[in-house]
């Protein structure tokens, strides 16, 4: 099975390599958006966010040449509302510092102006992938626009792009009780168009907490799900970690550098829980790069012992598609070793 390219092994090593040299590599943004598709996963029912950070701000520390990733994902739908010119421009200098760039986007909000960043290999896309079917497709995400999706799915098809064991197209699905019976049909659709499936958990946030019963599966259903995955694919599937959570520095919609304040690892990697956040400096008002690099790690440095308190603890939530959080914070302590 194909990997993620931003997520891969063969990123995380290169990310690891600068970050021994105290050099973040990737530039993570929170992006809401006025959006108004009112799915049930939806983390961010007041779409009232909006970028209000300069620009220009940011276009000062890619001239730098450190960072070589910008992930775009966390909270909103960035390809819509006012916040869609904000994420344009982020393109646009991805391609002139020759950085690329990684987003999630429902798939009903793709275009011909994203699209082409994506065929130039500038953007790598994680997509909604729950159901192929109209009356699940209305239920989960509140859209009558069917047909809509399944031609943007088909197109997808046409510009994936895989190389070296790496995709630039991952697809995040969801298994639910709604969903359970179509895991197969939707892995199958993954790996034969060479599209990273991102089998995630159900997040208790957003709407769905109230549509737990209706959609949560139970441990021993999620157990069965991955036993058919390795028996049918030959795949030990694993969540991979996003190398942002360990490699990258955050920027909330106003600008500020966010970390979480019990690791100092990025902030909202503990995906089954509320964030309780750690604001350093805004960006606006770093000189360069180095000295986010160093309030990060000075900050890292003081919290490490809470990293290994945490280790010890018998049970530690699921993660979300930031990855397994054990596993996260076991990396974590590896790579400053």
């Amino acid at each position: 099975m194909v990997e993620y390219l931003p997520w891969s092994e063969f990123e995380r090593n290169i990310s690891l390599k600068f970050y021994r040299q105290k050099i973040f590599s990737i530039m993570d943004f929170e992006l809401g958006g006025d959006c108004n598709l009112n799915c049930i996963y939806c983390d961010s029912p007041d779409r009232s966010i909006k970028v209000t950070f300069d620009i220009n701000s940011i276009e000062r520390f890619l001239k730098e040449n450190y960072f070589r990733w910008l992930f775009i994902c966390g909270i909103g739908e960035p390809s819509a509302g006012e916040n869609y010119v904000f994420f344009i421009k982020l393109l646009e200098m991805c391609e002139k510092y020759k950085l690329r760039c990684s987003s999630f986007t429902n798939i009903l909000n793709l275009n011909g102006e994203l699209l082409n960043f994506v065929e130039k290999g500038i953007l790598c896309l994680k997509i909604k992938l729950d159901s192929l079917r109209p009356e699940r497709i209305k239920y989960l995400y509140g859209l009558n626009h069917y047909k809509v999706i399944i031609e943007n799915i088909n197109i997808i098809k046409e510009i994936v792009m895989a190389k070296e064991g790496c995709t630039n197209i991952a697809a995040s699905i969801v298994p639910t009780k709604i969903n359970y019976d179509e895991i197969d049909t939707l892995i199958k659709l993954c790996i034969d168009n060479a599209i990273f499936p991102l089998i995630g958990h159900l997040e208790y946030s957003g709407r769905a907490i109230i549509k737990q019963k209706e959609l949560a599966l139970t441990d021993d259903e999620h157990k069965k799900m991955y036993t058919m995955i390795k028996e049918k694919y030959n795949i030990d599937y694993q969540l991979p970690v996003c190398p942002s959570v360990t490699t990258g520095i955050r920027i909330d919609s106003e600008g500020n550098v966010i970390l979480d304040k019990e690791t100092g690892l990025t902030c909202n990697w503990l995906w089954l829980k509320t964030p309780i956040i750690q604001k350093l400096k805004n960006i606006e008002t770093y000189t360069c790069s180095t000295e986010i690099f160093d309030n990060i790690f000075n900050f890292r440095q003081s919290k490490l012992q809470n990293v290994k308190e945490l280790l010890e603890k018998e049970t530690l939530p699921s993660g979300g598609c930031g990855g397994d959080v054990r596993k996260v914070l076991e990396y974590y302590l590896s790579m400053i070793k």
